[in-house]
């Protein structure tokens, strides 16, 4: 499980295209996207072949089995559709999504959902096992034994420039993306990292906030975004400055990080 999912409890994403495989019953609705882009006006298009079952306009589906969106539009060859069916090959229009929460062999999936004692519906949220992808019903994978407690080895990387930018790119366009912001307001944002880390397979997670100034209203805009194996998610709900706070030393900490002899120079950056 990242370093996300040791706080908040998100599942470990970095299998979500090398081993997961949907479990699915027969006539169920299964996508594998091919190729992913942004169409302005338009939303995240991603293109790819209907493996199983049908989508219709107007679908909930989710990627991976955990990330959430909303069919507004279906591309066949030449003209536009519906619906998609078993063996299409087509282009599926995601709403309120960045294309960089999609990637090449992804799956989407229609949402599953039961009833719970009251008679309303929720979401499944099954797990699965990052060393095999079978579904997991507890810590260590039936199928396979690998304990998903057992974490991988982290590296500070907080001085490599070239990350943070790359990163403060990608987290622009996915607000830009979600129209929180726009390109009007670029000028002279500040990054703070709450902390950057990178695991022994290459890949990122990092806690940090972005600060748009204020504007002639005097007022500014804050966002706080967690990045998880290349998932980028805007942290709501209640996410406010003593949470992050709190969650970047109490990484630091957990990952032997001197909180006492660090640059506090290097967690910051301007774009401008």
């Amino acid at each position: 499980m990242g370093l996300f999912g040791k706080l908040f409890g998100i599942g470990d994403a970095k299998n979500d295209v090398e081993n997961y495989q949907p479990n699915f019953a027969e006539g169920d609705f299964v996508f594998q996207a091919r190729d992913v882009f942004t169409i302005q006006g338009r939303g995240t298009a991603v293109t790819g072949k209907v493996i199983s079952g049908e989508v219709h306009i107007g679908d909930t589906i989710v990627i991976n089995g955990r990330t959430k969106s909303e069919v507004t539009n279906i591309e066949m060859p030449g003209k536009l559709s519906e619906i998609a069916k078993a063996g299409d090959a087509c282009c599926i229009y995601l709403s309120k999504i960045s294309r960089h929460e999609v990637r090449q062999g992804d799956y989407l999936t229609l949402l599953k959902k039961d009833q719970n004692n009251n008679g309303e519906q929720k979401i499944s949220n099954d797990l699965v096992c990052r060393n095999c992808g079978s579904k997991l019903n507890g810590v260590v994978c039936e199928i396979c034994g690998y304990n998903s407690n057992l974490s991988n080895v982290f590296k500070n990387i907080i001085t490599d420039k070239k990350a943070k930018e790359d990163i403060g790119d990608h987290v622009l366009a996915y607000l830009l993306n979600q129209k929180k912001i726009c390109e009007q307001e670029f000028k002279n944002i500040i990054i703070e990292f709450g902390y950057l880390f990178l695991d022994d397979n290459n890949v990122y997670s990092s806690l940090l906030k972005v600060v748009l100034p204020q504007n002639t209203f005097g007022s500014s805009k804050i966002f706080y975004i967690g990045i998880q194996n290349e998932r980028i998610m805007l942290l709501e709900n209640g996410f406010n400055e003593n949470i992050f706070k709190k969650t970047s030393q109490d990484m630091l900490v957990m990952h032997k990080v001197d909180v006492n002899n660090i640059n506090e120079d290097d967690y910051y950056m301007q774009l401008s």
